[in-house]
């Protein structure tokens, strides 16, 4: 996990990324969700906002649930396990 805090343009860095984790409690469109989607990477997002809207679970990416961080951290086990 690398955290790179601000960029200017998202688009070459999601590029990079083989996981986006869209952490934020509400996230009213989901515009990181789909920029995530959008690059090819595989998304996990809270279930609230925008995001849940977007994301199929399993399908998609993967949901957990706002500030439950040893569910994304299972899920994320999971992933990394079964590549």
């Amino acid at each position: 996990i690398e955290f790179h805090g601000f960029q200017s343009d998202p688009t070459d860095f999601f590029r990079k990324c083989d996981i986006v984790c869209v952490c934020s409690k509400k996230e009213a469109f989901g515009r990181i969700t789909v920029e995530g989607m959008l690059s090819g990477a595989l998304v996990i997002g809270t279930n609230s906002g925008g995001t849940k809207e977007i994301i199929s679970t399993g399908e998609t990416g993967y949901l957990y649930e706002p500030g439950d961080y040893m569910q994304l951290s299972e899920i994320l086990k999971t992933i990394i396990n079964n590549r």
